[in-house]
Formats: C-alpha cells, sequence, structure tokens
C-alpha cells in the first residue's frame, strides 16, 4: 500500500451542514468535488456550512443559521487519503478517464473527480477519509466523504439549543466541583473581580448599553471550564491596542468606521464578550464595536465578562 493512502476501520461522530432543511440523505446521489457521496466534517466546519460558508476567502456567510445533522458514520473499510497529489497520480494510473484529465490539463488533481470511483471499485470502500499528514490547502480539513450508506449507523437533526445548554451545564457543574476541592470561595472571588472589571450602570461612557449580548455562542465553543461575571461590566478602553492590531484588511476598518457613525448617531453600544485566562483579558467577541469605539475616542465599553478556568 502507497504512503499516499492505506485501508482500515473507521468509526465517528460527524456532521452535515446545509442551509435548507433535509428530509433524506442518499450518497448515490449527492455530488461534489471527488465523486458523487454524502459530505461529512466536524461540527464547526459542518456549521460553517450550514450558513452558506465554502472553503476559500471571500465568501459571505448567510445571515440565517442553516440546518445541521449528525451522524454516527463506522465501517471496516475506510479509504484514508494522506497525500492529495500522490493519490491522484494512482487514480490516474488505474481510471483511463482520469489520466485523459490529467494529461489535458496537466495538473495531476484534475483526477479529483474520480477519487470515489477509485475508492470503490479499486480499494472496496465504504468511506473517503482526506486525513493528511500535513497541513493543505486544498483540503485544509479532516474531510470525509460517505459513499455507501451502509457505513450510516444513524442521523438526526442536530439540536444546537439542546446541546449548548448541555454544554454549559456540564462546564458549570465541573467549575463548581473543581472550585470545592479547591476551597475556593467564590463570593470572595467575584469581589476581587469586581475590582479589575467594575459593574455597570444603564449607561457607560455616555452611551446606552443594549440588553442583548451578541455571539454569546463563542463562549461554550471556546471554554470547557468557566465563569460568567453576573451582570455587564465597564472596562477601560486603556490598553487594549489600536484598529491595526485587531484588523488588517481595509473591508474590516471600513466597517468599524461605518459602525462608528452608527454608535454615534443612536447613542446605544451592545455589550463586546472579554475573556479573562489567567488574568490576561482579551476582546472574545465584538472586534469591529471595540475599533468604532477606538475612532469615537471612547473611554470605555460595556462588556460580559468570562473566566476561564481551562488548564
Amino acid at each position: 500500500m502507497s504512503e499516499a493512502y492505506e485501508v482500515k476501520p473507521y468509526k465517528a461522530t460527524l456532521y452535515h451542514g446545509s442551509t435548507k432543511p433535509i428530509k433524506h440523505f442518499d450518497p448515490s446521489k449527492g455530488g461534489g468535488r471527488f465523486g458523487d457521496g454524502l459530505y461529512l466534517a466536524e461540527k464547526d466546519w459542518a456549521d460553517f456550512y450550514s450558513k452558506g460558508g465554502r472553503q476559500g476567502a471571500g465568501h459571505k456567510l448567510k445571515d440565517e443559521i442553516g440546518y445541521l445533522y449528525e451522524f454516527e458514520i463506522k465501517t471496516n473499510k475506510a479509504l484514508y487519503i494522506h497525500d492529495e497529489y500522490e493519490f491522484a497520480s494512482e487514480v490516474a494510473d488505474k481510471i483511463e478517464e482520469a489520466e485523459e484529465a490529467v494529461y489535458n490539463w496537466g495538473d495531476p488533481l484534475k483526477a479529483n473527480p474520480y477519487f470515489v470511483e477509485y475508492a470503490t471499485d479499486w480499494a472496496g470502500a465504504d468511506v473517503i477519509v482526506f486525513d493528511p499528514k500535513e497541513s493543505d490547502v486544498l483540503t485544509p480539513i479532516k474531510q470525509i466523504v460517505v459513499i455507501d450508506k451502509s457505513a450510516i449507523k444513524s442521523w438526526q437533526p442536530f439540536n444546537r439549543a439542546e446541546a449548548s445548554f448541555k454544554q454549559k451545564v456540564n462546564a458549570y457543574v465541573l467549575a463548581a466541583l473543581k472550585r470545592i476541592v479547591a476551597g475556593v470561595d467564590d463570593t470572595d472571588s467575584e469581589k476581587d473581580y469586581d475590582k479589575e472589571y467594575p459593574k455597570a450602570g444603564s449607561k457607560v461612557d455616555g452611551r446606552e448599553v443594549g440588553d442583548e449580548i451578541p455571539n454569546q455562542d463563542s463562549i461554550s465553543s471556546t471554554f470547557t471550564d468557566y465563569k460568567i461575571l453576573p451582570g455587564i461590566r465597564e472596562i477601560s478602553m486603556k490598553d487594549w491596542g489600536t484598529p491595526n492590531q485587531y484588523f488588517y484588511a481595509k473591508n474590516d476598518l471600513d466597517r468599524s468606521k461605518e459602525l462608528a457613525e452608527e454608535i454615534k448617531n443612536s447613542n446605544w453600544i451592545a455589550p463586546l464578550i472579554i475573556a479573562d485566562e489567567g488574568g490576561e483579558p482579551y476582546i472574545l467577541e465584538g472586534g469591529h464595536r471595540y475599533v468604532a469605539l477606538y475612532y469615537l475616542d471612547a473611554k470605555s465599553f460595556p462588556a460580559m465578562v468570562v473566566i476561564s478556568h481551562d488548564d
């Protein structure tokens, strides 16, 4: 067997993201870069796809959340591809149409659409697992293509709200147990944080503070063991850096300038989310709002503060 690929058992929980609801999944009717099949990925990437995202820069995500589906995959014959270029050459050697495509274009990766055909006819595989030994620009994520539906042991729509709630509850319980074992007094620790992150009023630096805090899902997706300080905190703008420390792209800076005008006209700001890891705070969500306030010469901003207890 070539070092570019190998056939071995595979078992995993994977996800499929779609901007539209799907009632039935049939690998033989799916299509993609490597041939017909059901394309799956890890949850973060599937969630990205569910919002209309695609690999490559500049693709605008949709405002809708989209649909996410969870799959249990198990097979004794999965074709693991470790080197896409070398494997493409192997495919071109075995499949005449792939060889012609490579010859006509002078590009080994023109054999890619025949990967599923090779996996089925030459390797007898039910699943293709793209697992590059080194980071690959063309296939930067661990992507899975299910060829035969027998490899799908079960599937169901993924309930984001329920999963997020369970994750938060589990993290809270785990954090509480750790603090009990360590003998930490939460009341005293909160008092300490109140000094560093004082509670905000209904206005911060003269601006009305919004009730809604955008993108709170980022907290549970970033941390496992954490604590959210009660209430909104007022954070000084001092020592948080300049716009170019947050964004290099012109469109991000332009967006921040537009947002600055909106904030100036409305005199209203939605709280940011600040994460504190071992006493090192940083902006988890709200970079554009911070830069907009920087342009407005703001003295402070409102934020939810998350204290990470992750190791």
